[in-house]
């Protein structure tokens, strides 16, 4: 892709041993901040991602898990006799998968969640957790409607465009990303909401995340704040239609809001 910023090799290059180990240490420790990013918290566990995979996975369904990593959540799927289909834009990421998990994926496949390899209204359950903030969301989403089954739903979290200016833990991750030229996107998510209702899809469950780390102490709101950090959106596919504007934006709010003073 055009905007690619090199995704492939950034996520290519010491990511799997980066981010296992984060997931390592936010599964085995009791404590919020880490001690891998000092500057930062622990990441959510996998139980909190079982959390909402709970509430919407069917027995015998098939799934497929956007940016899947080394199959993190494949055994879970698996107590659910789901069909297991990933996808992951890392070669590393695939390679482990595969060679974790080849006997219970149907399907592990390198590739980009903006130019998904299945057919239209294939999948019972499309999620994408961790990923879409470094999409280019207008076309992730189509992608995953389109291969959503009508009656099926989709599951994804993201970062939002407005989060408080005194989450300085959240200003200095941005800054961060920046600085190293990470894939980092921002939601608009009351556009996004507002375009998926005009394109008759049901919002099923919304989580809004009001701080950077509330995500991982599983602690959300229902109802929209004005200012908050990540979501987690649940959506039922009610319709074949999948017209998005450009609802995100490379830098948040609050990042021009603080360079310009």
């Amino acid at each position: 892709m055009v905007e690619d910023l090199n995704r492939k090799e950034i996520y290519r290059n010491k990511y799997y041993e980066y981010w296992h180990s984060r997931v390592q240490e936010s599964n085995e420790v009791d404590y919020r901040s880490s001690k891998i990013i000092k500057t930062d918290f622990v990441v959510p566990s996998d139980s909190i991602y079982r959390g909402f995979f709970e509430k919407h996975l069917v027995n015998n369904g098939r799934i497929l898990d956007i940016g899947c990593g080394w199959g993190r959540f494949f055994n879970y799927y698996k107590k659910y006799n789901m069909q297991i289909y990933g996808i992951d834009i890392s070669d590393i990421m695939v390679k482990k998968a595969t060679e974790l998990f080849s006997e219970i994926a149907l399907r592990i496949d390198e590739g980009e969640a903006e130019d998904l390899p299945f057919s239209d209204n294939y999948f019972d359950v499309v999620c994408c957790f961790g990923v879409f903030d470094a999409t280019f969301q207008d076309k992730v989403i189509k992608e995953m409607l389109r291969v959503c089954k009508l009656g099926g739903s989709i599951i994804f979290t993201g970062k939002n465009i407005r989060y408080s200016l005194k989450d300085e833990i959240a200003y200095k991750a941005e800054l961060g990303a920046l600085n190293n030229k990470e894939p980092n996107y921002f939601t608009n998510l009351e556009i996004l909401i507002s375009e998926l209702i005009e394109n008759k899809h049901v919002i099923i469950n919304k989580y809004y995340f009001i701080n950077r780390g509330d995500m991982s102490l599983n602690n959300y709101v229902n109802e929209p704040p004005k200012e908050f950090y990540e979501y987690c959106l649940t959506v039922k596919k009610c319709s074949l239609s999948y017209k998005f504007s450009k609802f995100y934006n490379s830098k948040s709010e609050n990042f021009n809001i603080k360079n310009s003073i």
